[in-house]
């Protein structure tokens, strides 16, 4: 707490972004750790800081049993699939459905809410299912309670791989066309995930068409292909990204 204090009050003229969940789940624990009973109260009272809990659980007691009615630059966002991807690859994560009920109960408290399609998995049967789970999404959060929307493409290193095919042998995860990319890391070939990415985009935009949507771990000439721009050219991103004198990440 103290290192945030600090690094903090050193750009005061700047809001940082303070996302949790890069590395684990910021929830699935909370009902053990309690951390959220800390870390709101503490950002709530930050005038130039917004944090995020990032999460696949519907573990949100803790967060929406409170006296304490949380400001807007509290962020509670939900990593979403379909279906057919979370009963077969996201072991032990709860429903679709459960998620949504968790992020509206969460916006009904005063929680500004955020949406992770994240990993995009492309499949046989991909543009159906992903065009009813945005559906899904709008008809239990208003597009202008969504303060951002992340899409990104199935990515793995090679060691990552080798880890799921022993613990996952029959895994389908793999079976897409997949590319070596300058970060090292295994994608889509281009071309897929950009024709992905279009049409994601088109039936999100059809629901809310100012919702700020952002790609995760994407190169400038992805942005380009989708929204011929890159991000800092886009207005509504500026809570996301770097913009001199008036964002960071952290």
């Amino acid at each position: 707490m103290n290192e945030v204090i600090t690094f903090l009050q050193a750009n005061p003229g700047k809001l940082i972004r303070i996302g949790t969940g890069e590395l684990t789940d910021s929830l699935s624990l909370d009902h053990i750790t309690k951390h959220s009973s800390v870390l709101i109260p503490f950002f709530m009272k930050q005038k130039n800081a917004l944090l995020e809990l990032k999460t696949k659980s519907d573990n949100i007691n803790n967060l929406v049993h409170r006296q304490l009615r949380p400001h807007k630059n509290i962020v509670v966002s939900w990593s979403l699939n379909p279906p057919f991807i979370i009963n077969t690859c996201e072991h032990g994560g709860v429903s679709l459905v459960r998620r949504l009920e968790a992020a509206r109960k969460c916006r009904d408290a005063g929680y500004a809410i955020g949406i992770h399609l994240d990993p995009v998995i492309l499949y046989q049967e991909w543009e159906k299912d992903y065009r009813n789970l945005i559906a899904s999404i709008f008809r239990y959060i208003n597009p202008q309670d969504i303060i951002w929307l992340s899409i990104a493409g199935f990515r793995y290193t090679s060691r990552l791989k080798n880890i799921i095919r022993e613990r996952w042998p029959q895994t389908r995860l793999f079976l897409g066309e997949m590319i070596k990319c300058p970060d090292h890391k295994y994608r889509y070939i281009r071309p897929v995930r950009t024709e992905a990415y279009r049409k994601l985009v088109k039936w999100i935009r059809d629901f809310g068409p100012a919702i700020p949507i952002y790609f995760c771990m994407e190169n400038p000439a992805v942005w380009r292909d989708v929204f011929g721009k890159l991000p800092s050219e886009i207005d509504n991103l500026s809570h996301v990204f770097t913009r001199p004198g008036k964002h960071i990440g952290a």
